[in-house]
Protein backbone atom coordinates (compact mmCIF):
# COMPACT_ATOMS: atom_id res chain seq x y z
CA UNK A 1 0.00 0.00 0.00
CA UNK A 2 1.20 3.38 -0.90
CA UNK A 3 1.28 6.29 1.77
CA UNK A 4 -1.47 9.00 0.82
CA UNK A 5 0.27 11.86 0.01
CA UNK A 6 -1.08 15.34 1.07
CA UNK A 7 -0.45 18.18 -0.50
CA UNK A 8 0.04 21.77 1.05
CA UNK A 9 -2.56 24.14 0.85
CA UNK A 10 -1.75 26.85 -1.82
CA UNK A 11 -3.90 29.74 -4.14
CA UNK A 12 -2.63 31.32 -6.98
CA UNK A 13 -4.42 34.66 -6.11
CA UNK A 14 -6.03 36.99 -3.55
CA UNK A 15 -9.77 37.30 -4.07
CA UNK A 16 -11.71 40.08 -4.94
CA UNK A 17 -13.17 40.91 -1.42
CA UNK A 18 -9.19 40.97 0.47
CA UNK A 19 -7.80 43.00 -2.58
CA UNK A 20 -10.77 45.95 -2.18
CA UNK A 21 -9.73 45.63 1.34
CA UNK A 22 -6.28 46.18 0.97
CA UNK A 23 -7.25 48.97 -1.20
CA UNK A 24 -9.28 50.55 0.93
CA UNK A 25 -6.87 50.32 4.03
CA UNK A 26 -4.21 52.02 1.50
CA UNK A 27 -6.85 54.61 0.77
CA UNK A 28 -7.53 55.46 4.09
CA UNK A 29 -3.48 55.84 4.87
CA UNK A 30 -3.49 58.37 2.07
CA UNK A 31 -6.98 60.55 3.39
CA UNK A 32 -4.41 60.68 6.17
CA UNK A 33 -1.09 61.17 5.50
CA UNK A 34 -1.44 63.34 2.34
CA UNK A 35 -3.24 66.17 4.31
CA UNK A 36 -0.59 66.11 7.23
CA UNK A 37 1.92 66.07 4.55
CA UNK A 38 1.06 69.44 3.02
CA UNK A 39 0.61 70.88 6.34
CA UNK A 40 3.70 69.91 7.37
CA UNK A 41 5.39 71.29 3.71
CA UNK A 42 3.68 74.77 4.43
CA UNK A 43 4.86 74.97 8.03
CA UNK A 44 8.28 74.39 6.78
CA UNK A 45 7.67 77.30 3.88
CA UNK A 46 6.31 79.46 6.58
CA UNK A 47 8.87 79.19 8.77
CA UNK A 48 11.59 79.39 6.13
CA UNK A 49 10.11 82.53 4.49
CA UNK A 50 10.07 84.32 8.69
CA UNK A 51 13.71 83.64 8.34
CA UNK A 52 14.31 85.86 4.59
CA UNK A 53 11.78 88.59 6.38
CA UNK A 54 14.15 88.28 9.52
CA UNK A 55 17.03 88.46 7.74
CA UNK A 56 15.29 91.52 5.80
CA UNK A 57 14.79 93.08 9.28
CA UNK A 58 18.71 92.29 10.10
CA UNK A 59 20.07 94.37 7.09
CA UNK A 60 17.50 97.14 7.52
CA UNK A 61 19.05 97.96 11.20
CA UNK A 62 23.02 97.71 9.50
CA UNK A 63 21.89 100.44 6.89
CA UNK A 64 20.60 102.56 9.35
CA UNK A 65 23.81 102.12 11.25
CA UNK A 66 25.93 103.06 8.10
CA UNK A 67 23.65 105.54 6.94
CA UNK A 68 22.98 108.39 10.24
CA UNK A 69 20.14 106.10 11.68
CA UNK A 70 18.21 106.22 8.73
CA UNK A 71 16.66 103.36 7.16
CA UNK A 72 16.98 102.66 3.69
CA UNK A 73 13.69 104.63 1.80
CA UNK A 74 11.40 102.77 -0.30
CA UNK A 75 11.92 104.38 -3.34
CA UNK A 76 14.01 107.57 -4.73
CA UNK A 77 11.90 109.37 -7.16
CA UNK A 78 14.21 108.69 -10.33
CA UNK A 79 17.14 111.51 -8.49
CA UNK A 80 20.17 111.10 -7.04
CA UNK A 81 20.47 109.68 -3.81
CA UNK A 82 23.52 108.83 -1.76
CA UNK A 83 25.69 109.23 -5.21
CA UNK A 84 23.55 106.59 -6.89
CA UNK A 85 22.74 108.52 -10.21
CA UNK A 86 19.26 108.92 -10.73
CA UNK A 87 17.72 106.19 -12.62
CA UNK A 88 19.88 103.86 -11.36
CA UNK A 89 18.63 102.73 -7.83
CA UNK A 90 15.19 103.58 -8.02
CA UNK A 91 14.06 101.18 -5.36
CA UNK A 92 15.52 99.30 -2.53
CA UNK A 93 15.14 95.84 -4.21
CA UNK A 94 17.61 97.03 -6.60
CA UNK A 95 19.75 98.78 -4.08
CA UNK A 96 23.42 97.28 -4.58
CA UNK A 97 24.40 97.75 -0.57
CA UNK A 98 21.16 96.41 0.45
CA UNK A 99 21.71 93.20 -2.22
CA UNK A 100 25.27 92.44 -0.92
CA UNK A 101 24.07 92.44 2.57
CA UNK A 102 21.75 89.65 2.01
CA UNK A 103 24.68 88.22 0.99
CA UNK A 104 24.07 87.42 -3.25
CA UNK A 105 27.09 87.59 -4.84
CA UNK A 106 28.58 89.88 -7.62
CA UNK A 107 27.03 87.51 -10.40
CA UNK A 108 23.50 87.65 -9.01
CA UNK A 109 23.65 91.36 -8.17
CA UNK A 110 24.74 92.07 -11.34
CA UNK A 111 21.49 90.33 -12.77
CA UNK A 112 19.35 92.60 -10.59
CA UNK A 113 20.87 95.71 -10.79
CA UNK A 114 21.70 97.09 -14.16
CA UNK A 115 23.40 100.72 -14.12
CA UNK A 116 21.47 102.88 -16.67
CA UNK A 117 18.12 101.06 -17.13
CA UNK A 118 15.06 101.60 -14.85
CA UNK A 119 15.35 98.57 -12.60
CA UNK A 120 11.84 98.08 -12.53
CA UNK A 121 12.00 94.14 -12.83
CA UNK A 122 13.60 92.77 -9.81
CA UNK A 123 15.07 89.08 -11.14
CA UNK A 124 16.13 88.01 -7.37
CA UNK A 125 17.29 84.39 -7.08
CA UNK A 126 15.16 81.87 -5.91
CA UNK A 127 16.92 81.29 -2.87
CA UNK A 128 15.60 84.69 -1.37
CA UNK A 129 12.21 84.25 -2.32
CA UNK A 130 8.94 82.91 -0.30
CA UNK A 131 9.16 79.24 -0.96
CA UNK A 132 5.18 79.73 -1.28
CA UNK A 133 5.13 82.11 -3.51
CA UNK A 134 3.73 81.37 -7.08
CA UNK A 135 5.76 83.26 -9.26
CA UNK A 136 3.34 84.80 -12.20
CA UNK A 137 4.46 87.06 -14.76
CA UNK A 138 3.30 91.05 -14.19
CA UNK A 139 3.73 94.33 -15.70
CA UNK A 140 6.46 95.06 -14.34
CA UNK A 141 8.58 92.10 -14.20
CA UNK A 142 9.32 91.35 -10.84
CA UNK A 143 10.69 88.40 -9.32
CA UNK A 144 10.17 89.25 -5.55
CA UNK A 145 7.93 87.82 -3.23
CA UNK A 146 8.76 90.49 -0.25
CA UNK A 147 7.12 94.35 -0.57
CA UNK A 148 9.03 97.08 1.58
CA UNK A 149 6.11 99.08 3.44
CA UNK A 150 6.32 102.63 1.81
CA UNK A 151 4.03 104.59 3.17
CA UNK A 152 4.88 108.22 3.18
CA UNK A 153 8.59 106.70 2.94
CA UNK A 154 9.30 107.95 -0.78
CA UNK A 155 11.98 110.13 -1.86
CA UNK A 156 10.33 112.69 -4.18
CA UNK A 157 12.51 115.89 -3.44
CA UNK A 158 17.14 115.01 -2.35
CA UNK A 159 16.03 118.09 -0.50
CA UNK A 160 13.49 116.72 1.32
CA UNK A 161 14.27 112.99 2.14
CA UNK A 162 11.36 110.92 3.48
CA UNK A 163 13.63 107.48 4.62
CA UNK A 164 12.55 106.33 7.85
CA UNK A 165 14.28 107.04 11.14
CA UNK A 166 13.84 104.19 13.66
CA UNK A 167 13.61 107.07 16.65
CA UNK A 168 10.31 107.55 14.92
CA UNK A 169 8.45 104.83 14.55
CA UNK A 170 5.90 104.65 16.98
CA UNK A 171 5.83 100.40 18.69
CA UNK A 172 8.47 99.62 16.17
CA UNK A 173 7.52 95.96 17.38
CA UNK A 174 4.11 96.32 15.97
CA UNK A 175 4.41 98.45 12.75
CA UNK A 176 5.16 96.51 9.41
CA UNK A 177 8.36 96.80 7.93
CA UNK A 178 7.99 94.02 5.24
CA UNK A 179 5.16 91.77 4.09
CA UNK A 180 4.78 89.29 1.54
CA UNK A 181 3.58 90.52 -1.86
CA UNK A 182 4.18 90.34 -5.04
CA UNK A 183 5.97 93.68 -6.05
CA UNK A 184 8.93 95.50 -4.28
CA UNK A 185 6.50 98.02 -1.88
CA UNK A 186 3.39 97.14 -0.08
CA UNK A 187 0.92 100.53 0.86
CA UNK A 188 -1.52 99.72 3.77
CA UNK A 189 -4.46 99.94 1.70
CA UNK A 190 -3.21 96.66 -0.21
CA UNK A 191 -3.51 94.84 2.81
CA UNK A 192 -7.20 94.97 2.30
CA UNK A 193 -7.88 91.61 1.52
CA UNK A 194 -11.57 91.65 0.66
CA UNK A 195 -10.99 93.79 -2.03
CA UNK A 196 -7.82 92.01 -3.51
CA UNK A 197 -6.70 88.96 -2.18
CA UNK A 198 -10.28 87.24 -1.43
CA UNK A 199 -11.09 88.27 -5.28
CA UNK A 200 -7.92 87.39 -7.05
CA UNK A 201 -5.29 85.39 -4.72
CA UNK A 202 -2.20 85.36 -6.39
CA UNK A 203 -3.78 85.33 -9.96
CA UNK A 204 -3.21 88.72 -11.35
CA UNK A 205 -4.95 88.38 -14.62
CA UNK A 206 -9.13 87.77 -15.00
CA UNK A 207 -11.09 87.60 -18.26
CA UNK A 208 -8.07 88.80 -20.34
CA UNK A 209 -7.37 91.96 -18.34
CA UNK A 210 -4.72 92.64 -15.99
CA UNK A 211 -5.98 93.16 -12.63
CA UNK A 212 -2.54 93.10 -10.90
CA UNK A 213 -2.07 95.39 -8.25
CA UNK A 214 1.59 96.66 -7.10
CA UNK A 215 2.14 96.09 -3.60
CA UNK A 216 -0.32 93.94 -2.54
CA UNK A 217 -0.34 91.67 0.52
CA UNK A 218 -0.43 87.72 -0.43
CA UNK A 219 -2.19 85.91 2.61
CA UNK A 220 -0.32 82.81 1.06
CA UNK A 221 0.39 81.51 4.09
CA UNK A 222 -2.83 79.54 5.44
CA UNK A 223 -4.77 82.43 4.44
CA UNK A 224 -2.02 85.04 6.73
CA UNK A 225 1.05 87.02 6.19
CA UNK A 226 4.48 86.51 7.05
CA UNK A 227 5.93 90.34 8.37
CA UNK A 228 8.95 91.81 9.34
CA UNK A 229 8.05 94.52 11.78
CA UNK A 230 10.50 97.42 12.22
CA UNK A 231 12.14 96.18 15.36
CA UNK A 232 13.66 93.28 13.17
CA UNK A 233 11.05 90.78 14.73
CA UNK A 234 9.24 88.38 11.77
CA UNK A 235 6.17 86.52 12.35
CA UNK A 236 2.49 85.65 10.74
CA UNK A 237 -0.42 87.61 10.88
CA UNK A 238 -3.74 86.22 10.13
CA UNK A 239 -5.64 88.29 7.13
CA UNK A 240 -7.86 89.18 9.84
CA UNK A 241 -5.39 90.65 12.37
CA UNK A 242 -3.65 92.74 9.47
CA UNK A 243 -6.28 94.15 8.67
CA UNK A 244 -9.26 95.78 10.53
CA UNK A 245 -12.98 96.28 9.30
CA UNK A 246 -15.90 98.10 11.31
CA UNK A 247 -18.89 96.57 12.78
CA UNK A 248 -20.55 96.49 9.09
CA UNK A 249 -17.90 94.34 8.13
CA UNK A 250 -17.11 96.44 4.44
CA UNK A 251 -15.97 99.50 5.81
CA UNK A 252 -11.75 99.68 7.33
CA UNK A 253 -11.55 100.86 10.41
CA UNK A 254 -8.24 103.26 9.66
CA UNK A 255 -7.59 103.65 13.77
CA UNK A 256 -6.81 99.85 14.06
CA UNK A 257 -5.10 99.50 10.54
CA UNK A 258 -2.83 102.97 11.19
CA UNK A 259 -0.98 100.61 14.06
CA UNK A 260 -0.04 97.98 12.10
CA UNK A 261 0.50 99.85 8.72
CA UNK A 262 1.68 103.24 9.67
CA UNK A 263 5.35 103.59 11.05
CA UNK A 264 4.95 107.29 11.92
CA UNK A 265 2.42 108.82 14.23
CA UNK A 266 -0.18 111.60 12.13
CA UNK A 267 -1.38 114.20 13.90
CA UNK A 268 -4.17 113.84 16.16
CA UNK A 269 -3.64 109.97 15.74
CA UNK A 270 -3.83 107.76 18.82
CA UNK A 271 -1.93 104.89 17.56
Amino acid sequence: MHAKTIKPFSRSAFSLVELLVVVGIIALLLAILVPSMGTTRETANRTKCQSHLRQLGVVNHAYSVDNGSFIYIGFNGNIELNGVPAGQARYWAVDRRILARLGMHDGEIANIYKPGQSNWGAQWPSRFLCPSWTDAPDPWDHHLSYGYNCYKAYQQDKNAPRAWHPARVVKPANKVAYADAQGWHTPSKQGDYKRYWDIYGEAIVSGGKVVYTPGEVRYRHDEGTNVCYFDGSAGWLAKEDAWHYKNDGTSTDWERVRSIWWPHKVSGQSY
